[in-house]
């Protein structure tokens, strides 16, 4: 696979100046969603499970992303980091994913020569960018809400205050979502192959898994041995996280961005989410995603692999 062309920093080709390229699996970082923030919530001991705020969900701040990089000309890297250290602010334009980012270099997180190879991730900061609005006054706040996602056929846009990244048309605008198998998992009662998402092995035992007990009143004493429990009545269910594998395949990263964001969207809308697996229908709100591996081919097409954790609020 051809590296020339997939990476320019300033309008430069990164591999055709230095020799610079983005590894295999080096987008994972810049592709995650953020984490939810803390949900507050009320724990009724004698009800199953917690009572959620899930009326404005919000996400934490993505502050930086660490890409992994290699480079494979002599006195490239070098080279290549002088040039990053003559100016803060460098515009990254990752065309393989259809991303352009305003990154400022923090550091070199890690760094291995193989031969002529150098292997390294730099961590990169995401700033406020106050040029990509009409009133001049920056980015609007990160909600969950719809607006945030347009797509009009050229342009993708995702902000959190410190981020917008676009799609271009010439990055294959196929018609149509992926088909994929959803095996029967649906999100708010809607096949999550409508995300072109499947999941990528049977996850019925962490579906189906029994929540921990909610604890009662107890007293231990310095005089007597053990302890005294509350034991009167039926136990109550507490809540408990699930981690869900999952996979996402699209035919280009104009289809990649359209899906993710879409689901992404709906995850973090207002109120609780329902996912039904295998007949079991949950009730539950997002909290944070994984990313294991995300490839991008010749062919433009994507795979993205990622575990989703949810938290099971209703104790079932």
């Amino acid at each position: 696979m051809s590296r020339k062309g997939t990476l320019y920093i300033d309008e430069t080709d990164a591999f055709t100046e230095w020799g610079v390229f983005v590894t295999q699996g080096g987008y994972s970082d810049l592709v995650k969603w953020p984490d939810m923030k803390n949900v507050e919530s009320v724990d009724w001991p004698e009800y199953d499970g917690i009572e959620p705020d899930l009326l404005n969900p919000v996400l934490e701040p993505k502050t930086s992303v660490s890409v992994s990089l290699a480079c494979s000309a002599y006195d490239g890297l070098d080279n290549f980091l002088s040039f990053l250290k003559g100016s803060a602010y460098h515009d990254w334009y990752f065309k393989e994913v259809g991303m352009t980012a305003r990154l400022r270099m923090v550091r070199m997180r890690s760094l291995e020569i193989v031969r002529t190879l150098a292997v390294f991730s730099l961590e990169l900061a995401l700033d406020a960018d106050y040029s990509d609005t009409d009133s001049g006054e920056g980015l609007t706040p990160y909600q969950p809400v719809a607006s945030y996602l347009t797509f009009d056929g050229s342009r993708l846009a995702f902000n959190n205050n410190l981020l917008v990244f676009y799609v271009y048309d010439d990055l294959l605008k196929p018609s149509g979502a992926v088909h994929v198998s959803s095996f029967g998992l649906l999100l708010d009662s809607v096949d999550v192959s409508e995300y072109s998402v499947m999941p990528i092995e049977d996850f019925s035992n962490e579906w189906n898994k029994q929540p921990e007990v909610k604890s009662r009143l107890s007293v231990s004493s310095a005089a007597t041995s053990g302890q005294w429990y509350d034991g009167d009545g039926d136990v109550k269910y507490a809540e408990r996280d699930a981690s869900l594998p999952l996979f996402l395949r699209a035919r280009g990263p104009v289809e990649f961005w359209e899906s993710w964001l879409k689901l992404l969207n709906v995850m973090i809308q207002s109120g609780g989410r329902t996912i039904t697996y295998n007949g079991i229908t949950r009730k539950c709100y997002y909290k944070s995603v994984a990313i294991n591996d995300f490839a991008v081919f010749n062919d433009h097409s994507c795979w993205l692999k990622f575990t989703l954790r949810v938290c099971l609020y209703e104790g079932d």
